[in-house]
């Protein structure tokens, strides 16, 4: 049985008839996680909590549970790339040569092509044979398992991300981590954000709930072996609600200029650029899985509308499909057009 809690915050707009409605789609699809939902931005948010964090230790999911983040992290990699080209240290147009000048084909690949996956690098996910404690063995390890293809169509790939970190670290001659700190971490004074390796030791973590106790420690040794390996591209654990914080500040131009997001977005194309994708009626949305998880964000241009799903139970297509429809809902309830 699946157990769903409802935590309010002022001025929440969500009417019951809408949690109703997602209540009984959780449940169709046997859901558990988190879910934030708003239809009128940071002045209006739902946490629906669903099911267990950890369900051999009994902890129910709460808007405290912390999520691996996978690929949305990229975004918050691109936000510190933008702050790079404000600074005048990086353009679009820089060579991926001017960093690691080894890469074959690195003259001819460009900051952009690396944001929106167009290097024609190549990398399947690797399981490293044991954890990378540092950022220079994280990088060195997809220096070494890359394939750069010199065929620059879209193909997607995290070590276009482990590049770019190294990138911002090269340029300022701090680690990555300590950029994301200082551009997007203290900047929205979040709390409850953390890379994998700087968790508190009191922090509430979700689990798949596909591990049983016979598996359990080979899951996290593969688990942490794997993050290691995902540097700039997908190593970071976070609430909803801090990540709600961040795609609201891309979408309001809280940490960049408006026309350094409007260039790290490539105009609004409806493709993938910097981390996320741009779909037709200012649609934004972007996806993660690793390991057990999966993190969808559906949300409209002005982040008024947003539905943001964490869950430690279910399938990519499952869940993907499922947020989206709680996002279409609050869209079209929002216009007073009947579901």
């Amino acid at each position: 049985m699946i157990l769903i809690f409802f935590i309010f915050v002022p001025r929440v707009t969500a009417t019951e008839t809408q949690v109703d409605s997602i209540r009984q789609l959780v449940k169709r699809d046997h859901i558990q996680g988190e879910l934030l939902i708003t239809d009128q931005g940071q002045n209006g948010i739902r946490y629906e909590s669903f099911g267990h964090a950890n369900q051999l230790t009994g902890q129910k999911n709460s808007p405290a549970t912390l999520f691996p983040i996978a690929s949305l992290q990229k975004a918050i990699t691109a936000i510190v790339v933008g702050k790079l080209v404000e600074q005048g240290k990086l353009t679009m147009q820089t060579q991926l040569s001017d960093f690691y000048p080894n890469i074959s084909h690195a003259h001819k690949i460009t900051i952009r092509m690396l944001l929106d996956h167009r290097s024609g690098i190549r990398m399947q996910e690797q399981l490293p044979a044991k954890i990378l404690q540092t950022e220079k063995q994280q990088l060195n390890f997809t220096m070494t398992h890359l394939h750069s293809t010199g065929q620059f169509n879209w193909d997607y790939s995290d070590a276009n991300y482990t590049l770019l970190a190294g990138i911002i670290s090269q340029i300022t001659r701090q680690s990555y981590a300590q950029n994301v700190e200082n551009d997007v971490i203290e900047p929205l004074h979040l709390k409850h954000i953390f890379f994998w390796n700087q968790l508190p030791k009191k922090a509430v973590l979700a689990q798949p709930i596909s591990v049983f106790k016979r598996t359990e420690n080979s899951w996290l040794n593969q688990k942490n072996r794997l993050m290691s390996a995902e540097l700039g591209a997908g190593n970071m654990y976070s609430t909803v609600f801090d990540y709600d914080q961040i795609i609201s500040a891309i979408c309001h131009d809280r940490l960049l200029q408006a026309s350094t997001t409007q260039l790290l977005a490539d105009d609004g194309k409806e493709s993938y650029a910097a981390g996320l994708y741009y779909d037709h009626e200012n649609h934004l949305h972007t996806h993660g899985a690793d390991n057990g998880f999966e993190t969808m964000v559906d949300v409209s241009e002005n982040s008024r509308i947003a539905a943001i799903l964490f869950v430690n139970q279910g399938s990519w297509q499952t869940v993907k499909l499922l947020n989206n429809q709680i996002f279409l809902k609050l869209v079209r309830d929002s216009h007073n057009i009947p579901v």
